[in-house]
């Protein structure tokens, strides 16, 4: 009995949709304050500069919330650091560290592109460094990058598109004992529905809008790796994926390394011996940042906002149940979303 009862529970979340509820000072479209902070890692007297820009966790278009914390998203996260990057002269080289199994199709290829329009605007070398995983999304958005240096264990790969759509209708039925009926105007308008299962015909449309979202992470995978042919391309983008050794084998990245070495390609390619190394965040700490604090493999958790306004977030399972697109490597977390 308790059982169905959560089950109902979930159930009724699921056609309410789910709200998270958080108050902060932050502006709902913008999700924080543009002000960066410029923190130095890496010291040096020259006045050059190389900035570490971090790529973390799933990519979405979506503000990271926690009960009193909100940050912007993934995408506009990169794109704020890059601009600040692209107006400071005194920058002459970008780190891409990249944890990422990436995330929503459009999310990825934003950040693809505003990486790609950064490298027009600013010709400046960019390297890619990839630490526990830079999969599926995680490796497209890697593809502006005049070097990919992965560790040996990094997870590579996963080029492929999942989508995950989920059929409850059985479920609802034996529980409720009832039937559930979906009525449209338009034939193909309850595709998406929950409550229904896809007819052949509906499924060749979601097979269809899969393989062109697939052709178009080899058509950058192609673009990205000019080292591979198309061919080489679609026998590796199969969805599976590899270590690091293996990806260099396939030539999918160019050597095997660590931040150090990340740091030591980018110092050559941009010809600065002695850079200032630095992140940009929006914490302001009174702790004196060193490497060590702040350093290569930390990453400052931004805090704005206090208990002032609201902040709605459509999250949880209605975002799960509703079939998207994704680049992402460990499909599993779709079920839990």
């Amino acid at each position: 009995m308790k059982k169905q009862i959560c089950i109902l529970a979930l159930i009724s979340l699921v056609l309410q949709g789910c709200f998270y509820y958080a108050k902060t000072d932050v502006d709902l479209l913008s999700g924080v304050s543009k002000d960066l902070v410029e923190n130095i890692i890496i010291r040096s007297p020259d006045k050059s500069k190389i900035a570490v820009i971090d790529i973390d966790g799933e990519i979405s278009l979506a503000p990271r919330s926690s009960s009193f914390f909100t940050s912007p998203s993934i995408a506009s996260d990169v794109q704020l650091k890059l601009e600040r990057a692209k107006n400071d002269p005194l920058v002459k080289g970008i780190i891409l560290r990249i944890n990422s199994p990436g995330g929503g199709v459009n999310a990825t290829d934003t950040i693809y592109n505003e990486i790609k329009k950064f490298k027009e605007e600013k010709d400046i070398p960019i390297v890619a460094h990839c630490l526990d995983v830079a999969a599926s999304g995680g490796y497209y958005i890697s593809m502006p990058a005049d070097c990919i240096i992965s560790q040996p264990n990094t997870v590579i790969g996963s080029i492929g598109v999942i989508m995950v759509k989920w059929n409850v209708q059985g479920l609802v039925e034996e529980i409720l004992k009832s039937e559930v009926s979906v009525l449209t105007a338009g034939d193909k308008k309850a595709m998406s529905s929950i409550f229904k299962s896809s007819s052949p015909e509906e499924a060749a449309i979601y097979q269809n809008l899969l393989d062109r979202v697939h052709e178009r992470f080899i058509n950058v995978v192609v673009e990205g790796r000019p080292g591979l042919s198309r061919d080489d391309v679609i026998g590796l983008a199969d969805g599976r994926i590899y270590d690091g050794l293996e990806a260099l084998a396939y030539n999918l990245v160019d050597r095997i390394g660590y931040f150090e070495d990340a740091l030591d390609e980018v110092k050559t390619r941009a010809k600065t011996p002695y850079p200032n190394v630095v992140i940009y965040s929006r914490m302001v700490s009174e702790t004196p940042v060193s490497y060590y604090t702040q350093g290569v493999y930390s990453n400052p958790v931004p805090i704005t906002g206090n208990l002032n306004s609201r902040n709605f977030n459509r999250t949880g399972f209605t975002s799960g149940l509703i079939p998207q697109m994704y680049y992402l490597y460990a499909a599993d977390f779709l079920m839990a979303q």
